[in-house]
């Protein structure tokens, strides 16, 4: 399809959704524009999907059914000019970076990858121009936004420390990773990290390297910075931008860092505007002085707020590291440094010289604030943040499934999808497996996730479709694992060869443990997955199997069903697992859900709370639950092939809410989000019921995520 010539801004370029073209080759790439996303100053971004060959050979064989194209504007050129600044210069240095970064094996999951890059030849305003693009990782952030900028303002409360402490564990990881590979950012800031996936599982992604000074690669540093952001010796290479400044190297990037991961604590930049002097001066305002605070948990604590102030102000010092002075070419900064500057580089601690640096000091600080959240804060909030009214019995409403939206039928056509093989998102999105296949439902609308021919099998046989170490989904089976994140799938080691282990249960997600069943009869294993490397945690001799397990506290607490008994095992991170409770059983477990402080069990035709003693509560059925779940208005829910039940909140029994009829498919998952409750059967379709007072749910689903996070 020829493109039509289009504005400057490129607002109408995929209007016509077309294949491009490469300018070089003339050939197709098999990328087709779908939609335009969005635009900063220099470049637009667009929706694109793989279709057809890639003869120009511009992608990379692992390259997603679903891609960002970032396109230079034709304005770009211009308006760069007259800042002494080539845009194909920038161009190159991001391609040249994120390929770096997209070589390395595997790839750093928290720099946004590119899977190739070409040029297009389009007219624009009577002009044939030739515009560089690349092709990336689409970044779907879900209703909490795309950006680190939108995530941190829509956090009201504050980011609470296990959110902050992933957040900022990621960015740590993702500048160390371009150090490692001779690139300086130099324009970090929250605008340019992207975060991908919902809130309690958010990857944050480094973006935007077109100003990155890239070992290797010919040609001056750009001058160019953030001034909320940058260090103050990119202030003075902006003074002499023709040379390249020694005084900037990973201790600029540090600078940022700082800067950005205040941000993420306060709710807002450190550097209050162009006309705040003080930081233009060096001097750094602590997190209290911050209009919209901290999260309460980091106020609780004021020592440990205290020492974490204290280190991103070293890490955002004026003061360069020792030494750095008298490297070749550096004195002839010195009088720019003391005339601009006012004698800040000279003046207080030195800054940290390395990424490592300061994660050595911040990160235990976050970790100690986590653990005395995880222990403390939240039975301060269970107390003092109100839960809705409970859901009155409501109207259920019957979504029918849909077809595919490349109209290759119905994902149901591949196999029903069974209980285990489902998993709910708060945001309302839903990932579901039926047969060798994957789909993500939006809105009810499934999208199928591309799985690579040779995993057919893999995914055909996982019994388990849960969270992912470290973001994005893991897909379990007895003898194997993998890793979905990014689009890419990326098979986890076994802990032993797959002919002496068979996966019995994942006990945690990430942390990810698994209780396997080694060489030794009898005898099942607990590894925990650390480092990309597992370690055995522990035996236990299993002799029924698990119906249920969670967190409590440090340690997992696992239910055991065997004939007639039920086991309680106390597994903690570090030291032998015990079996600690016994309970008798006439009636068989087919499901348990384990909370901290509860836990309930269920059969066929009965519930029960095994803390207390507690006698059985007849469930309104005589079918076998496969699901037992609370809601976050606190309301306890228990679903069958054939129908959806709640206990009454007074304890008086289990009432059935609705029940669907034998000849329609059955029910194999239950829901919660933004939308109320959610119902999945086994054809891909949905019975939802939408909660009575919307503001209210909402709030308790972000009350229940963020004790769920802390816990």
């Amino acid at each position: 399809m020829q493109i039509p010539e289009t504005d400057e801004e490129l607002l109408d370029l995929a209007r016509e959704q077309p294949l491009l073209r490469d300018a070089t080759s003339g050939q197709l790439t098999g990328v087709r524009l779908i939609r335009y996303l969005g635009g900063g100053g220099m470049s637009a971004v667009f929706l694109a999907s793989r279709e057809g060959p890639d003869e120009a050979g511009v992608l990379a064989a692992e390259a997603p059914g679903s891609l960002a194209i970032k396109l230079t504007k034709p304005s770009t050129e211009q308006r760069l000019g007259a800042l002494g600044l080539d845009p194909l210069s920038i161009f190159q240095r991001e391609a040249v970076a994120l390929g770096r970064i997209a070589r390395r094996a595997p790839p750093c999951p928290f720099v946004l990858r590119l899977f190739g890059h070409g040029s297009l030849e389009l007219r624009v305003g009577g002009r044939q121009r030739r515009l560089p693009w690349l092709a990336l990782e689409r970044i779907d952030g879900g209703a909490e936004g795309d950006t680190l900028t939108e995530r941190v303002r829509k956090a009201e409360a504050g980011v609470d420390p296990p959110r902050a402490r992933a957040l900022i564990a990621g960015l740590l990881a993702g500048v160390q990773a371009l150090h490692d590979e001779g690139i300086l950012h130099r324009d970090l800031k929250p605008e340019n990290i992207l975060v991908h996936g919902p809130r309690e599982h958010e990857t944050p992604k480094l973006a935007d390297c077109g100003i990155a000074r890239v070992e290797g690669l010919a040609g001056g540093t750009i001058a160019a910075m953030t001034p909320a952001y940058g260090g103050p010796e990119q202030m003075l290479s902006a003074l002499r931008p023709n040379e390249r400044n020694p005084l900037v190297g990973p201790w600029t990037d540090v600078h940022a860092l700082s800067a950005v991961i205040w941000s993420i604590l306060a709710g807002e930049d450190w550097c209050r505007g162009a006309q705040d002097g003080d930081w233009h001066a060096g001097q750094r305002r602590p997190l209290l002085t911050s209009r919209r605070r901290p999260h309460v948990a980091f106020l609780r604590h004021p020592a440990l707020l205290a020492r974490i102030d204290q280190a991103l102000q070293r890490g955002a010092s004026h003061r360069l590291p020792p030494d750095l002075w008298n490297l070749h070419g550096a004195r002839d900064y010195e009088p720019l440094a003391r005339l601009r500057l006012a004698h800040s580089m000279f003046q207080g601690l030195p800054r940290y010289e390395s990424v490592e640096e300061l994660s050595r000091e911040l990160m235990p600080l976050l970790d100690e604030l986590c653990e005395r959240w995880s222990t403390q804060g939240a039975v301060a909030l269970d107390a003092t943040v109100p839960l809705p009214p409970v859901m009155p019995a409501g109207v259920w409403r019957e979504e029918a499934p849909r077809p595919t939206r490349n109209r290759r039928g119905y994902p149901s056509d591949h196999g029903p999808c069974m209980p285990g093989g489902v998993l709910f998102q708060p945001d309302g999105k839903v990932l579901v497996r039926f047969g060798e296949r994957l789909f993500y439902f939006i809105d009810g609308q499934p999208i199928e996730v591309a799985v690579p021919r040779a995993l057919h099998e893999l995914v055909a046989t996982s019994r388990w479709l849960r969270r992912g170490p470290g973001g994005g989904y893991l897909l379990g089976g007895a003898r194997h694992l993998l890793h979905l994140r990014g689009g890419t799938f990326n098979p986890l080691p076994l802990p032993l060869e797959p002919g002496a282990i068979e996966v019995q249960a994942v006990l945690q997600e990430d942390p990810l443990r698994i209780l396997a069943g080694g060489p030794r009869p009898g005898l099942s294993n607990v590894w925990n997955f650390h480092d990309s490397r597992w370690q055995m945690a522990g035996e236990v001799p299993l002799d029924g199997t698990v119906v249920g397990a969670g967190q409590e506290g440090q340690a997992l607490r696992l239910i055991e069903a065997t004939p007639g008994v039920l086991w309680g095992w106390r597994i903690p991170e570090v030291g032998r697992p015990e079996r600690v409770e016994r309970w008798a059983q006439e009636e068989a477990c087919s499901t348990a859900l384990v909370a901290p402080g509860e836990t309930w069990i269920a059969g066929a035709g009965w519930a029960r709370r095994l803390e207390g003693g507690n006698e059985p509560e007849r469930l309104d059925t005589t079918l076998v639950p496969v699901v037992l779940a609370r809601d976050p208005a606190g309301d306890l829910w228990a679903l069958t092939p054939r129908e959806i039940l709640r206990r009454d909140p007074g304890g008086s029994g289990w009432r059935c809410e609705h029940r669907v009829a034998t000849m329609q498919p059955a029910l194999v998952a239950l829901g919660f989000s933004a939308r109320g409750l959610a119902v999945l059967h086994e054809a891909g379709g949905f019975w939802r019921r939408e909660p009575p007072e919307p503001d209210a749910w909402r709030g308790a689903l972000d009350t229940a995520m963020l004790l769920g996070a802390e816990r």
